[in-house]
């Protein structure tokens, strides 16, 4: 699972929620943008396709970050 262009400690992936063939990927919010969540639906051959995003807008201090609770 990829979320488009990664930058360094970005933290993707640092919160998942799993139902069924449905998984729900966390980037935390940073300064320099918003949290992103990041939807993933099980295809017909068993790979992982995105089938979504979301972006909670919001600010953090400098060094610092918040999320949404998943």
């Amino acid at each position: 699972m990829v979320a488009g262009p990664a930058l360094a400690q970005d933290d993707f992936g640092s919160m998942v929620a799993v139902s069924g063939e449905v998984v729900v990927v966390g980037k935390p919010g940073v300064a320099r943008g918003p949290a992103t969540l990041y939807r993933y639906q099980k295809s017909a051959t068993g790979g992982w396709v995105l089938a979504g995003t979301m972006s909670v807008p919001g600010t953090a201090a400098a060094g610092q970050q918040w999320s949404p609770s998943l």
